[in-house]
């Protein structure tokens, strides 16, 4: 099986700027308080690192709830 080229591939792991990118640019002070205590997380030395996988997670909950079901 043959490797995928490294532009394939999705990250895993998200900076904390780049995940309040990847929520449509949302505030870090509302990352912080809002989304993050909700994701999952890893620190790699001093860096924070946002799973995205949290991420994509989080996204398609909120859009579940946010999408009224015709009766």
């Amino acid at each position: 099986m043959d490797a995928l080229p490294i532009t394939e591939l999705k990250p895993a792991l998200a900076s904390i700027p780049d995940a309040c990118t990847y929520m449509g640019g949302i505030s870090r002070a509302k990352f912080y308080t809002d989304i993050l205590p909700e994701l999952d997380t890893i620190h790699l030395g001093a860096r924070h690192f946002v799973v995205v996988g949290s991420l994509d997670r989080y996204i398609a909950k909120r859009a579940n709830k946010e999408v009224p079901h015709a009766s």
